[in-house]
């Protein structure tokens, strides 16, 4: 009986077992399946809402109404997340005050600086500046970058780093949250040395996504700047940020809208403002919509959750706007005002009898640093290097902007790729991550008139005390060249050392009689130079130093027939160089400062002609920023070639083109073919006004006026004399920045000539 029991058993199991896999096979009752478990979620959630709603009524049937805990919960959105100021300015018109704040990204921001006291208007000043475009589009902020850091950022268009043992270092992100991160300390200074956020005038949560685990962590204590610079962090875009140990980025990945941080939190009533993006069903995609489509995707489930769990949510009618619209934050802030407004209804009954408007208080004393430590992942070695630089920080009284101005040196170092930091007390707390030492590159060069050029570098770096550096580029193409540069230096910020440099380099030089082009000659340059050079505070750079070189110049094509466009020459040589750089920059488009270079060379040859030339060369570029879409340009540049029996016609000033290259003793002129003018001595004035289309698109106009010495031709008279005749030139330019560098069309004229010259330019110029 037992064994017939055992044996039915056993065979219903098997029909059931039948029943269902083939139940799974058919679509209806997946259909089904699916259908079932959509609701039993919405039951779920249903059930949370109810028991949520039910512990509120408890609650203020148990205690006066005031006594309810007010959570506010702010969504991520990049530009759209301005709406979150309107609706703080409504909640303080209704006199309702939150006990709990939490955000994600954008939220984050706007939501901390309620938080430490900020008014909402004053929110709005700060998120409207213009260095907050990066903070969407996500370009890397290069405004007050030193020297050092944005000579080497501006060889090739693309680099990654490596050690010793040739280990590479990818990049994480296109771009880097640093600049943003000290733009928060300066803002948060108030606060700075609360480590626990249920310690701010309002408590926070910050909300960001563990890379590793892939879950959403509300954060609540640290280094507040750099915990929202965690929330911030577009996976791709910047890099992923470090804390203790684990790196976070984006929270709107894992959880765009918090709520249940809020409820967390002890909030009885929760405000829910959301305004992130939407999954939309759309056809033309780029890099970055395809990006924030899949970040929209895998967001917007855990949103539909949150949205639920709101007691009042407010959702502003912004979804045919872009995460990047930043220009419209004044409609932006609006719109969050007239969404919460709708919900004045329910609204009401928060208002605080004793209501107070917010108030930022008062900043505390300058900082004065008397102890340095740093996190255990740095060695001694990096250690040294950035005392060496924070060390007139100590024991002395300093601003939060002087305190920025220290570390932004630290950051200036190539060795650091970000640095954070903390006062806690008298102690400055430092954390930083290093770079590989090491770095290699690649970039591209096209230009009407000269042709196109790869380059392909690296740089070897041994930093201390006594430090090292040397580049290795190789340059292929219409043209070729390899340099190799040495630099040992002692010092970290400040520097003073010796340099050498090798060098084979082709160029071409080019001779006109008027608009037409008469040669086409090839110049082969082989030099070695040493000196001396010093390093100052990141803006000026001063070298001395002596050099022999030897040339060979070969005529292509052309009608001449002159022996000095056909030679080979040795020289002898020594030099006096400047630099010096206050540019503040945003995307490569200067938008303020200065930068200026000097050259005073002296060079003969010591053939049978012992021909001997000598005279400066100099350049200055200003920038002026109007507005935030306006930069007024101006600058002048000029040279004098002076000297006995100078035949050397590779030894002239070439004059002409869009762009210019200092050491080839190469200068821009609107209006002039590259090369067009050979002169002995010039002076060119220039005016400009750039135009910011979009964030990667530039309109610019130019006009200059230059008078030029021209160098006489065979059989050919001089055009222009010195102070004599003046050429003006007018042109418009179009830039696009790329991920390959700069693109520009430009089109000009210059008064002599009714004719129109286009040119277009490809990459940075690789001097």
């Amino acid at each position: 009986m037992k064994k017939r029991y055992t044996i039915s058993i056993f065979l219903i199991l098997i029909l059931f077992s039948s029943y269902l896999t083939y139940g799974k096979t058919l679509p209806s009752t997946a259909k089904e399946d699916m259908e079932i478990n959509k609701l039993k979620k919405q039951i779920i959630l249903l059930q949370d809402k109810i028991k949520q709603l039910e512990e509120i009524k408890h609650k203020k049937i148990q205690s006066n109404i005031k006594d309810i805990k007010i959570g506010l919960a702010l969504s991520g959105g990049g530009a759209k997340g301005l709406a979150h100021i309107g609706v703080l300015k409504a909640l303080e018109e209704l006199h309702i005050k939150p006990d709990y704040i939490t955000g994600t990204s954008m939220g984050a921001v706007v939501g901390a600086l309620y938080s430490i006291g900020y008014t909402p208007d004053q929110i709005e000043a700060i998120l409207s500046q213009n260095d907050w475009d990066s903070f969407v589009n996500g370009t890397f902020m290069q405004s007050k970058i030193p020297l050092e850091k944005k000579v080497v950022d501006k060889k090739y268009m693309l680099s990654i780093r490596y050690d010793n043992k040739f280990n590479f270092s990818l990049p994480k992100g296109f771009g880097n949250t640093q600049m943003i991160y000290f733009e928060l300390k300066k803002l948060l200074s108030n606060v700075e040395g609360i480590t626990n956020f249920n310690d701010l005038p309002i408590p926070l949560r910050v909300i960001a996504t563990d890379l590793n685990s892939g879950k959403a962590v509300a954060l609540d204590s640290g280094d507040l700047a750099k915990a929202i610079t965690a929330s911030i962090a577009i996976p791709t875009v910047f890099d992923p940020v470090e804390i203790d140990g684990k790196l976070y980025v984006d929270g709107l990945i894992t959880r765009n809208f918090p709520v249940i941080d809020a409820i967390n939190m002890g909030a009885d009533i929760v405000i829910g403002s959301d305004v992130g993006n939407e999954v939309k069903d759309k056809k033309d995609y780029n890099i970055i919509s395809v990006l924030n489509q899949l970040v929209t995707i895998q967001s917007s489930s855990s949103t539909k959750e949150q949205q639920e769990l709101a007691t009042i949510l407010i959702t502003p009618d912004i979804l045919e706007y872009s995460a990047t619209d930043l220009d419209k934050g004044k409609e932006f802030i609006v719109l969050g005002e007239e969404a919460t407004f709708e919900q004045e209804a329910l609204l009401k009954d928060l208002s605080c009898p004793n209501y107070k408007p917010n108030k930022l208080p008062l900043k505390s004393k300058d900082i004065v640093i008397k102890n340095i430590e740093y996190t255990h992942k740095l060695s001694q070695k990096d250690k040294n290097i950035i005392n060496s630089i924070l060390d007139n920080a100590k024991n002395r009284d300093l601003t939060p902007t002087q305190l920025e101005e220290y570390m932004m040196k630290v950051y200036g170092n190539d060795l650091i790729d970000s640095v954070y930091y903390q006062i806690i007390g008298d102690t400055l707390y430092v954390d930083a991550n290093m770079n590989p030492t090491n770095s290699i590159g690649v970039g591209v060069n096209y230009l009407t008139g000269y042709g196109t050029t790869f380059n392909v570098g690296t740089n070897i770096t041994n930093f201390g005390t006594i430090g090292n550096n040397s580049l290795l580029n190789l340059k292929v193409g219409d043209y070729l060249g390899v340099t190799f540069k040495n630099f040992i230096y002692y010092g970290y910020s400040n520097k003073i050392g010796l340099f050498a440099n090798l060098s084979y380099n082709e160029n071409p030089l080019f001779l006109y009689n008027g608009n037409k082009k008469i040669s086409d000659s090839i110049v082969k340059n082989a030099m070695f130079e040493t000196g001396v050079l010093t390093q100052y505070n990141n803006k000026l750079i001063l070298s001395y130093g002596i050099n022999t070189m030897y040339t060979k110049l070969r005529q292509k094509t052309g009608s001449l027939k002159d022996s000095s466009i056909n030679y080979n020459k040795n020289y002898n040589g020594a030099f006096v160089r400047m630099s010096y750089d206050t540019l503040e920059e945003i995307n490569n488009h200067p938008e303020s400062g200065v930068k200026g270079l000097f050259e005073y060379s002296w060079e003969g040859s010591f053939n049978k002609s012992k021909s001997n030339f000598y005279g400066p060369t100099y350049m200055l570029d200003g920038f002026i920023p109007i507005n935030k879409k306006f930069i007024f340009q101006y600058g002048f540049s000029g040279g004098v070639i002076s000297g006995d029996h100078n035949s050397s016609k590779d030894r002239y000033l070439r004059i002409g083109g869009t762009k210019g290259n200092f050491k080839q003793r190469e200068f821009a002129f609107y209006g002039l073919a590259f090369q067009q003018k050979l002169v002995d001595q010039f002076f060119i004035g220039k005016l400009g006004l750039e135009y910011k289309i979009q964030p990667n698109l530039y309109l610019s106009g130019h006009w200059n006026i230059g008078t030029f010495n021209e160098v006489g031709i065979p059989s050919y008279p001089e055009k222009k004399e010195l102070w004599q005749d003046y050429l003006q030139g007018v042109g418009i330019a179009l830039t696009y920045e790329s991920l390959f560098g700069p693109i520009a069309f430009s089109i000009s004229k210059n008064n002599d000539h009714g004719d129109f010259l286009s040119q277009i330019s490809i990459g940075y110029v690789l001097e």
